[in-house]
C-alpha cells in the first residue's frame, strides 16, 4: 500500500503446517531488527494472526508456538547485536 511521506506497507503472510515448521529458521529473518525499521512511519511490526487450539493430532499447540515465536525473537536480537545495533526490545 502506498503512503505519503512513508515507505510503502507491506503485509507478508506466513502460513506453516505445523508449529515446529515455524522455528528459529523460518522465523528469524522475519524478526530481524533493521536500523531503517525502528521508528513511525517506518516501523516494522510483526504477529501472530490466528493458529487454532489444537494441532491435527489434537496435541495443544500454544506453548509450543510461543516458544518458537520467543526462540526467534532471540536469536534476531543476539544477530543484531553481532551486527553492532542493538533493538529496543
Amino acid at each position: 500500500m502506498k503512503r505519503d511521506g512513508a515507505e510503502d506497507c507491506i503485509v507478508d503472510l506466513q502460513q506453516y503446517k505445523t508449529v515446529e515448521n515455524a522455528s528459529v529458521a523460518s522465523l528469524k529473518t522475519g524478526f530481524l531488527a533493521r536500523k531503517d525499521k525502528t521508528h513511525a512511519p517506518n516501523l516494522k511490526r510483526c504477529a501472530v494472526v490466528s493458529a487454532p487450539e489444537r494441532d491435527i493430532a489434537g496435541e495443544p499447540i500454544a506453548a509450543r508456538l510461543n516458544q518458537n515465536v520467543g526462540d526467534a525473537l532471540a536469536a534476531a536480537k543476539k544477530e543484531a547485536a553481532k551486527e553492532g545495533f542493538a533493538p529496543n526490545c
